[in-house]
């Protein structure tokens, strides 16, 4: 992705990430959410975030990465 792109543009889609070594690679789901920081002073987006945190769970336990 372009460094032009704000992270309110990548929030709630789920993004891919490489992890490993040339000859290991392996992709790994990421999920763009709120700063804790952020929610501390912006209390109306937790819900946003308890909703991503949800959706994350959700798309690891498809890709068989949590128990």
């Amino acid at each position: 992705w372009s460094s032009d792109v704000c992270s309110s543009d990548l929030r709630g889609k789920t993004q891919h990430v490489r992890m490993g070594r040339a000859t290991q690679m392996l992709e790994v789901p990421a999920l763009v959410t709120y700063h804790p920081a952020y929610l501390l002073r912006n209390l109306d987006d937790k819900a946003k975030a308890w909703e991503d945190l949800q959706r994350f769970a959700e798309l690891l336990a498809a890709h068989q990465c949590l128990p």
